[in-house]
C-alpha cells in the first residue's frame, strides 16, 4: 500500500483504535478512544499549566523584540501601534474557531485531524495531508526561527557589552544556534510532569519581563518622548515601497509571527487533564493575553522612539535592542536584554515540545517517512523522544 493510500484512511477515522488499547481510565481517554486513538501519554498538565504553555509559546516580549523591525519600517509609530492592533481582531476569530474544534476533538493530531473531519469525505484525506505537512514544516521552521533569533539576541548583547569591539558573524551565530537547539532537545525529551511544571516558570518570567520592559521604556525615557499625537498617528514609510497602504500592511508581519503556536494547546491535549475544557480556555487566554501585553509594549516603544531613522539604521541585529540602549544605557539595556534572552530561550523550548507532538501525531498516522521511528514513545519518560530529536536536527538543517 502506498503512503497516500495509507493516509487515505484518515477520511473515515484517521486511525483505527489500537487493539492493544489500555482500559479507559477517565473521560479524557474515553473521548480520545472515540476519536480513534489510544491514550499513550500521562495527563500531567493542569488547566493553569496548559494556559501557561499556550501563553509562553508566543513569548510576547521576545517576539515583539524579534519582529520590531517590521512595524518600524512599515509605518513607524503607526506601524507599531495600529499595525499590531488591527490584525489582533482577525487572529482572535481564528482562535475562537480553533478553540471550539480543540474542545470537540482534543487530540495531538490537531489541525490536520480537524481538516479531515470538516472537509467533504471525497477531499478529507487530501485536505488533511496538506494541512498536516504544512503544520509539520511550519512547526519545525518556527523552532529554527525562534532559536536563531535567540542566537541573534546573544550576539547583540556581546556587541553592546564590548562597545562594538566584538561583532560576531554568521558562523558564530549558527554555532550558538546549535548549542541552543541541543539544550532544547534535552529539555523537550523530559517527562510530561517536568514539562508541565517548567511552564509555570516560563509564564512568570515572560509576563514579568514584559511588564518590566514596558515600565522601563516609559519611566527611563523621562521627558525624552514623542507627543501622544505622534506616538499614535505619525506615519513614516521606510520600506522603499511608494504605496503607503501596502507598506502599512507589511507591519502586520510582526503580530502574525508572534500570534502563532496557540494551537499548541490542542497538540498537548493528550497530556492535559480535562482537555476538552482546558485546551480551548488556554487557546483563548493565551491569545488575548499576548495581544494585550504586546500592544502595551509597542505603545511604550512608540512613545520612547524619538527617531525611527536612528533605529532603522542601527548596526545591531535587532532594532529594539538599540531602543533599549538609547533609553536605558549600556547596563540597563544588558539587564533587560538578559531577561528577554531567557524569555526567547523558554519560548523556543515550548515550541520544541509543540513541534515534537505534531511530528509524533503525524507519524502515528503513518504520514511521515520513517513513521515507525518517530511515533515511538520512550518507555522511561513517556514522551516522543525520537520525534523531539527529529525536530531538533531538522531545525539545525534549516538554520
Amino acid at each position: 500500500m502506498s503512503e497516500s493510500e495509507k493516509f487515505g484512511e484518515v477520511a473515515d477515522k484517521v486511525v483505527d483504535v489500537h487493539t492493544s488499547q489500555r482500559p479507559v481510565l477517565n473521560a479524557d481517554d474515553a473521548l480520545l478512544a472515540e476519536l480513534g486513538y489510544k491514550a499513550e501519554f500521562k495527563r500531567e498538565f493542569s488547566l493553569l499549566e496548559t494556559i501557561a504553555f499556550a501563553f509562553s509559546i508566543m513569548g510576547v516580549v521576545a517576539s515583539v523584540t524579534s519582529t520590531f523591525s517590521f512595524p518600524l519600517v512599515s509605518g513607524g509609530h503607526v506601524g507599531m501601534v495600529w499595525g499590531w492592533l488591527i490584525p489582533c481582531f482577525f487572529v482572535m476569530t481564528v482562535a475562537l474557531s480553533m478553540a471550539e474544534l480543540a474542545s470537540s476533538m482534543p487530540t495531538s493530531a490537531g489541525l490536520y485531524y480537524f481538516s479531515a473531519k470538516l472537509a467533504p469525505p471525497k477531499w478529507a484525506a487530501l485536505a488533511s495531508w496538506i494541512t498536516g505537512w504544512a503544520n509539520v514544516t511550519g512547526q519545525i521552521t518556527l523552532v529554527c526561527s525562534i532559536d536563531f533569533t535567540c542566537a541573534q539576541m546573544i550576539t547583540s548583547a556581546i556587541t553592546v557589552s564590548t562597545d562594538g569591539a566584538t561583532v560576531l558573524g554568521a558562523g558564530a551565530t549558527y554555532g550558538i544556534l546549535l548549542v541552543i537547539l541541543f539544550c532544547h532537545g534535552l529539555v523537550c525529551s523530559a517527562a510530561t510532569s517536568i514539562l508541565a511544571r517548567l511552564n509555570l516558570f516560563y509564564v512568570v518570567i515572560n509576563i514579568g519581563t514584559t511588564v518590566a520592559a514596558i515600565i522601563a521604556l516609559l519611566v527611563c525615557s523621562g521627558g525624552n518622548k514623542v507627543s501622544t499625537k505622534d506616538a499614535f498617528t505619525l506615519f513614516e514609510n521606510s520600506t522603499g515601497w511608494t504605496n503607503n497602504g501596502w507598506a502599512f500592511l507589511l507591519a502586520f508581519t510582526a503580530p502574525m509571527w508572534t500570534l502563532t503556536g496557540y494551537d499548541s494547546a490542542a497538540h498537548i491535549s493528550e497530556e492535559v487533564s480535562g482537555a476538552a475544557r482546558s485546551a480551548p480556555i488556554a487557546i483563548l487566554l493565551g491569545v488575548a493575553g499576548t495581544q494585550i501585553l504586546g500592544w502595551l509594549l509597542l505603545i511604550a516603544a512608540s512613545f520612547a522612539t524619538t527617531s525611527v531613522a536612528d533605529l532603522v539604521t542601527t548596526d545591531l541585529p535587532l532594532p529594539l535592542g538599540q531602543l533599549f540602549l538609547n533609553v536605558l544605557g549600556k547596563r540597563g539595556m544588558l539587564a533587560i536584554w538578559s531577561l528577554i534572552i531567557i524569555v526567547q530561550f523558554v519560548t523556543g523550548a515550548a515550541q520544541g515540545v509543540d513541534a515534537s507532538r505534531v511530528v509524533f501525531a503525524f507519524a502515528r498516522d503513518n504520514a511521515l517517512p520513517g513513521s515507525r521511528w518517530w511515533k515511538r514513545i520512550n518507555p522511561r519518560t513517556q514522551t516522543p523522544v525520537n520525534a523531539v530529536w527529529l525536530v531538533i536536527m531538522s531545525a539545525a538543517l534549516c538554520g
